[in-house]
């Protein structure tokens, strides 16, 4: 399957292309790419999952194992082709209700829809032998289904219903058509083990080992029992500072809110950067951040950079008032807040006093 069959924007097709600079794909790879389209992101991750660099492909196996809840509607909603469905399909992690939506897209034809049905967990079948419309336009679909080893009687029946209600033919028991065997839904925490793995061992042993951590990589079964009984009895602050920095950037970039909120302000710039980075980041916890003094500017740069982060008003609140945001950025912010906030700025103590002047002028002019 070619990129460009998949309905990428110019931009999405050079972020996939081998020729461009490194640390350009690897900022597609994490999604947050200056001016990609949040409906080419997850496409473009797909495909870097593939890149010649391990980094890449690292940071491409964790953003498609977990993709913001805002990347994942706008790729559904604005999908260009079948084959990007059917990529789709075959790529992400499917519970029941992205199965749905997968099967019902528009976008989709026989082949996304069959791989829908082969992958789809078994409590998404029923959902799906209820769209009767599509299973009817579709023989090739509703065959699959018919033939899931694991469905129900009643999903059965109900595909049986819909091929004499249209006229199609269904093979009279599961086991008498010989199908593929379904592909396994790949497991998200082996996969990003992997993704992390191969990130740890491309940031090279001396970077490593000087943040305190170890350059081989995952952690042993030894190791792995230690840190579960560790967390049993420590409280997580203690706890997230026994871990090696390979295993507190895997937390940081698929473990909770709380963890996040803590590994953000971490020493090693690594693990602050997978926490800031992280898919499964919200727009709370980054408003949260973006307010504490005590995590590093450059995070606050990071977030200040990002195009999904600036959409939202309290996110550049709560980063003009935070005094380690760099200056330029926040010369540059000011503008975009309402006069109440201006106000607030130009009269707070916390606040640069660069900052406090800019917001005297800035008052000055809307009035």
């Amino acid at each position: 399957m070619q990129p460009s069959d998949l309905g990428l924007s110019a931009l999405g097709l050079r972020l996939v292309d081998p020729a461009t600079p490194p640390p350009l794909r690897l900022l597609a790879a994490r999604g947050v790419a200056p001016a990609l389209p949040p409906a080419d992101a997850l496409l473009v991750a797909v495909l870097l999952r593939d890149d010649p660099s391990d980094a890449v492909r690292a940071a491409a196996e964790a953003f498609v194992a977990a993709p913001p809840k805002p990347v994942l509607d706008a790729t559904l909603e604005r999908l260009g082709s079948a084959k990007a469905a059917r990529l789709l399909a075959e790529t992400l992690s499917l519970d029941a209700e992205l199965a749905g939506r997968l099967f019902r897209n528009a976008a989709a034809d026989d082949a996304a829809r069959c791989a829908v049905v082969r992958r789809a967990p078994v409590d998404a079948l029923p959902s799906l032998a209820a769209m009767d419309a599509i299973l009817a336009s579709s023989a090739a679909a509703l065959h699959a289904l018919a033939v899931r080893a694991d469905a129900s009687a009643a999903v059965r029946a109900r595909c049986a219903e819909i091929a004499a209600t249209h006229g199609l033919t269904l093979p009279a028991e599961p086991a008498d058509t010989p199908v593929p065997t379904p592909p396994a839904a790949p497991d998200d925490d082996a996969r990003v083990d992997e993704a992390i793995a191969a990130l740890h061992a491309s940031l090279g042993a001396s970077e490593v080992d000087a943040a305190g951590g170890t350059a081989s990589g995952a952690a042993g079964g030894d190791e792995e029992e230690e840190t579960a009984e560790s967390r049993r009895v420590l409280p997580l602050a203690k706890f997230l500072e026994t871990l090696s920095v390979s295993q507190k950037i895997r937390r940081a970039t698929i473990g909770s809110g709380e963890e996040r909120a803590i590994l953000v302000r971490d020493t090693n710039r690594l693990v602050a950067e997978a926490a800031i980075t992280s898919p499964r980041l919200q727009e709370n916890e980054v408003v949260r951040i973006a307010s504490n003094r005590s995590v590093s500017s450059d995070v606050l740069r990071r977030i200040a950079e990002s195009r999904e982060w600036m959409k939202s008003y309290p996110i550049k609140v709560v980063l003009v008032q935070n005094p380690r945001l760099p200056l330029p950025l926040a010369l540059r912010l000011l503008p975009m807040l309402r006069e109440a906030d201006v106000k607030r700025v130009a009269t707070s103590r916390s606040v640069p006093t660069a900052v406090a002047a800019a917001a005297k002028r800035e008052m000055q002019k809307k009035q």
